[in-house]
């Protein structure tokens, strides 16, 4: 009832291909998307995941993975302190010789 007086809630959920077979669980995520209009269930896989639940609509989105540039740039946003040559490289000559490159 509290979901139905704050607006849209958004449930993430990954890897559920260890228990996306689970009847139990399918149920259980079917009752809860049932119970309200204002819950979306976000749900990741890193299988091709084809079951519905409880007859709801469901989309699968196969997401491509970042290209490297990209995923610098969304680490280094996200990352919340100073980085360190010991950070990204094993040795302080492996970093300076990737440096020298």
């Amino acid at each position: 009832r509290r979901l139905e007086c704050r607006g849209r809630v958004l449930l993430v959920l990954d890897g559920i291909e260890d228990w996306v077979d689970s009847m139990a669980v399918r149920t259980l995520l079917a009752d809860v998307l049932n119970a309200t209009e204002r819950l979306c269930i976000l749900l990741g896989s890193r299988i091709h995941v084809q079951n519905s639940f409880g007859g709801l609509k469901t989309d699968n989105l196969e997401l491509k993975p970042l290209q490297p540039k990209d995923a610098a740039q969304l680490f280094l946003y996200r990352v919340h302190r100073h980085l360190y040559w010991k950070d990204l490289w094993r040795s302080k000559e492996e970093w300076m010789k990737k440096a020298a490159e």
